[in-house]
């Protein structure tokens, strides 16, 4: 298991490894900027832009809303179902050294075995993670 220690909240809220930030900042940025020119052209000439209701805001929220629940439902889905697999890799590897205790009478030969089945997991972990700077993962 691997233990870090709990992040601030100020380290949370400027958190961009991992993050979809990096990806939607330069749209959402554009986006705030022609918000601001409309609301800008409202003010200075009140005429030039129509009246807009909220009813459109409050379907296209509701529908966003249940859009975004559903989505963050099927990611957690996935993440659970990656983290079962995962635990269950690490079950077959322990239960894989027991028998090798058992079975393999040579100490030299079960260290090799264990050796090999533990680069293998941890080979697949970062072909899973995309690692390119891996050395064991040019072999």
């Amino acid at each position: 298991m691997i233990v870090r220690d709990k992040p601030t909240r100020l380290e949370l809220a400027f958190a961009v490894r991992g993050s979809i930030v990096p990806v939607i900042a330069p749209r959402l940025l554009m986006l705030a900027t022609l918000a601001a020119l409309v609301v800008f052209v409202h003010h200075r000439w009140p005429g030039l832009v129509p009246e807009l209701g909220g009813t459109g805001f409050t379907v296209f929220g509701i529908a966003l809303s249940l859009f975004l629940g559903f989505r963050n439902n099927a990611a957690y889905e996935r993440w659970w179902e990656a983290r079962k697999l995962w635990g269950g890799l690490l079950a077959d590897l322990r239960s894989f050294a027991r028998e090798l205790d058992l079975f393999e009478p040579e100490r030299e030969r079960r260290r090799e075995l264990l050796r090999l089945a533990l680069a293998f997991l941890h080979l697949h972990r970062a072909n899973l993670r995309q690692l390119a700077g891996d050395p064991e993962s040019t072999r």
